[in-house]
């Protein structure tokens, strides 16, 4: 049995957009359940013109504060909304988990039982360019989860994803979770894992999932596809590619689902319908059609149908590092 990872911190990028807001509060609803932290983390970018070099560092650090006032603002009037009791911290001596930064905006946004349900959220703004900064602040701050909205109803698009959380799925070393807009957390009963298990990866990069299985109590289906010209040379490689995933799952509600697609990403799609899945995972091989999914123009009209959350798992295991380099970088 594989061991479970802990999700300490859920990592949130921003860009203020409503589909990042609904993000942010789909990673909330799952912060709760997986008594994780959330870090809110906006990257922004702007020219700057100056003869003297320590005018631009002064500069950034300007608009670094600005940034983060409008961040904790625009947050704060979001909970607002929805919420009832939160409080707002300028936290000199940082949060209740050592992974998240000192010194930041902290929110702690409570529940029924103030203790057991709060949500410690954490604002983090950096100058740099979007995509740098989020795989950057993974690192930094120990990411063990990125939840990122995205612009259309379906799962499977590069166009309906977008090009920033496209391109954080492709060169995150952590699970990405990419929330379709307007989709609410009402939580995660089925899931299903798409996975070519004449290929299957080290067993090892499933433990986020494992880990999301287990907090959530749901049933997985993991589902393999196949053309029939391959069908019998998959069937003769699957016994023991089963016989592993069961041992690494023996404790989790599990069912393994062959079926036949000629077109793979239709066949994802039907399938998630036919279950009526919260959650459709992308599980990585050595030969992983991620890649030919999210750069196929035909899978729009196909994406738009899901209306699926997508959770996409690493093709490698982070690079350990010791606590207190991270705890050196806490300024990006």
């Amino acid at each position: 049995m594989m061991k479970a990872t802990n999700m300490k911190t859920i990592l949130v990028p921003t860009d203020f957009s409503k589909e990042a807001d609904n993000a942010f509060l789909y990673a909330v609803d799952m912060a709760r359940k997986l008594k994780a932290d959330i870090l809110l983390f906006h990257a922004f970018h702007h020219p700057i013109f100056s003869p003297f070099p320590y005018n631009e560092d002064e500069k950034k650090l300007e608009l670094r504060e600005e940034k983060l006032e409008q961040l904790q603002t625009h947050i704060c009037k979001l909970l607002r909304s929805l919420f009832r009791d939160y409080s707002v911290n300028y936290n000199a001596t940082g949060t209740p988990s050592s992974s998240l930064p000192n010194g930041f905006y902290t929110i702690i946004l409570k529940g029924k039982d103030a203790e057991a349900d709060a949500v410690y959220i954490t604002c983090v703004c950096t100058f740099g360019l979007t995509t740098e900064e989020i795989l950057k602040a993974c690192n930094v701050y120990n990411a063990n989860l990125v939840v990122m909205g995205m612009r259309g109803a379906g799962a499977i698009s590069q166009a309906l994803i977008g090009s920033t959380t496209t391109a954080i799925i492709l060169n995150s070393e952590v699970p990405v979770l990419s929330i379709p807009a307007h989709r609410k957390f009402e939580g995660l009963k089925s899931i299903v894992a798409a996975v070519n298990l004449a290929n299957l990866p080290d067993l090892q990069l499933l433990a986020p999932l494992r880990t999301i299985v287990k907090a959530f109590e749901s049933k997985l289906h993991v589902l393999h596809l196949h053309k029939e010209e391959v069908l019998q040379e998959e069937q003769d490689l699957a016994p023991n590619t089963l016989e592993k995933l069961h041992e690494h799952l023996s404790d989790i509600d599990l069912n393994v689902q062959f079926k036949r697609a000629d077109e793979i990403s239709q066949g994802i799609q039907d399938y998630v319908q036919e279950q009526q899945a919260d959650l459709l995972v992308l599980i990585p091989g050595e030969n992983t059609f991620l890649n030919r999914l999210l750069s196929k123009t035909t899978t729009m009209q196909v994406a738009a149908k899901a209306y699926v959350p997508l959770l996409t798992l690493p093709t490698t295991a982070p690079e350990a590092k010791p606590t207190q380099e991270r705890a050196d970088k806490n300024q990006i």
